[in-house]
């Protein structure tokens, strides 16, 4: 069965823009409240949050977020004494048809 794929690839292509995706992987200790506490820092510095998930274990866990603005995150969590890293991702927007 031949399917054709509904997206043509220069499609793909213009919807890429010039900034790329940034997640961040964040470590953070295992205990109560710690999750809420980083997110309200975001907040409080008005970054939103628009994908998140969490890798835990008994004593630490790995947040990966992508937010809005990147840059003042990395600013944000540096001077908050955070470990973290910064990678460039491939995202992906499903749309239902």
């Amino acid at each position: 069965m031949d399917r054709q794929c509904p997206l043509k690839s220069d499609n793909v292509i213009e919807g890429l823009g010039d900034d790329p995706v940034v997640q961040f992987s964040v470590f953070l200790e295992n205990k109560v409240g710690r999750l809420s506490e980083f997110t309200r820092l975001l907040a409080k510095n008005s970054i939103h949050l628009m994908a998140m998930t969490v890798l835990d274990t008994t004593d630490s866990s790995i947040v990966r977020i992508v937010v809005d603005d990147p840059d003042q995150a990395s600013s944000v969590l540096f001077l908050e004494g955070y470990s973290f890293t910064r990678t460039e991702v491939l995202a992906v927007e499903l749309v239902s048809m």
